[in-house]
């Protein structure tokens, strides 16, 4: 991991992210980059790249000065929270500019806040970074409170291991060498989806072996559904951090069903999404 993006709106929770990019920073001895994005009006021209493009009918001049506000801010915020990080500052829609950012910088890990509620369908529902999820080549990495106390031992690796070819989760396999952790590798059995311990033991096997994986767990959890299972699995056994691989236009198909507020009442471990 050489580099990691933090998008940013200067706030509190836009702040937790960083300090947890700054523990992955730590370990990996990446370069952190703060981003924000400044918002531009519907007549905004841009290049391929992402840029601005001079435009007689739109007010470049202006969205500059605002830019140049935002720069500062920007430097006073990285500043004070005492972490080295490179600012970039952008215009346009967020979501666009978060990916042509990783692209162009060669962004290994994106960190972000995200403002969803309750339960791990509401973690990476945020518009923003669902958005993100869905449409990013890289892993993102979600959280919704201070983390700073985080230290990463533990990662669940939830999925249903059907397929025996290998994925792509050599990300994981570096986070997991950076911090000296073990994977945990967790199938989720519900009412409407049971298989037998033996079949699910096996394949889980052979999704280590494909994919080179030592020092890994694997455990066989039943729930009623797949979100409360990774759940509770991840509060009863101290997990530090969940870990769910996502197929192209399939992440609301992930979660069949909500858990409630009275179960779930917080969403306190990092959730990071990779596509599979």
């Amino acid at each position: 991991m050489k580099k990691i993006v933090v998008p940013t709106d200067l706030s509190e929770l836009s702040g937790y992210a960083l300090t947890l990019a700054q523990k992955f920073a730590r370990q990996s001895g990446a370069e952190i980059l703060a981003l924000t994005v400044v918002p531009t009006p519907a007549d905004a021209v841009f290049t391929r790249d992402g840029e601005l493009a001079e435009d007689e009918d739109f007010d470049l001049a202006t969205l500059k000065k605002e830019m140049q506000k935002s720069r500062e801010r920007l430097a006073g915020w990285i500043s004070q929270s005492g972490i080295a990080a490179t600012p970039i500052v952008k215009a346009g829609n967020l979501t666009d500019q978060i990916l042509h950012c990783t692209k162009k910088e060669g962004i290994d890990l994106v960190v972000m806040g995200t403002h969803g509620l309750n339960g791990l369908r509401e973690l990476i529902a945020d518009s923003v970074t669902e958005q993100v999820v869905r449409q990013s080549s890289v892993p993102v990495l979600s959280l919704k409170c201070d983390r700073s106390d985080l230290e990463i031992k533990n990662i669940v690796l939830a999925s249903k291991f059907d397929a025996i070819t290998p994925r792509q989760i050599g990300f994981i396999k570096e986070l997991q060498q950076a911090f000296g952790a073990t994977i945990h590798l967790l199938r989720i059995v519900t009412p409407s989806d049971f298989k037998s311990s033996r079949y699910l033991q096996e394949h889980m096997e052979a999704f280590a072996a494909a994919n080179g994986l030592t020092n890994v767990a694997h455990h066989i959890w039943a729930d009623k559904d797949v979100e409360s299972g990774i759940l509770h699995f991840t509060q009863d056994r101290g997990m530090d951090m969940i870990c769910i691989g996502v197929e192209k236009d399939k992440l609301s198909k992930l979660f069949q069903k909500h858990v409630s507020s009275a179960l779930v009442n917080h969403v306190f471990y990092p959730v990071l999404t990779f596509k599979i």
